[in-house]
């Protein structure tokens, strides 16, 4: 795990380069691998991202391009999603 100060410094060398940043922690070494296979199952559950106000809901891929899952409980265990639910368990 690194200190508050390295990843500080990781991350503001990397920002200048690319905003984003992947920091390795060895909390999860022990179901990578299955997180990632778990992941995969995820797939058909992925739905484009919409909007709202009130009650009226919408798409519009120009404004909001993403997509989404709500990973829940339920689905973990509907879909036998162990490693991920000890993932969100951590």
């Amino acid at each position: 795990m690194y200190s508050t100060n390295e990843v500080d410094i990781l991350t503001s060398v990397t920002r200048e380069k690319n905003p984003h940043a992947i920091i390795k922690d060895h909390a999860f070494d022990d179901i990578i691998e299955s997180l990632h296979e778990e992941v995969q199952k995820l797939r058909d559950h992925i739905r484009p991202a919409k909007m709202s106000k009130g009650l009226e809901v919408w798409a519009d891929e120009y404004l909001r391009g993403d997509s989404l899952c709500w990973v829940t409980p339920e689905l973990c265990e509907e879909l036998k999603l162990t490693a991920l639910e000890t993932y969100i368990q951590r």
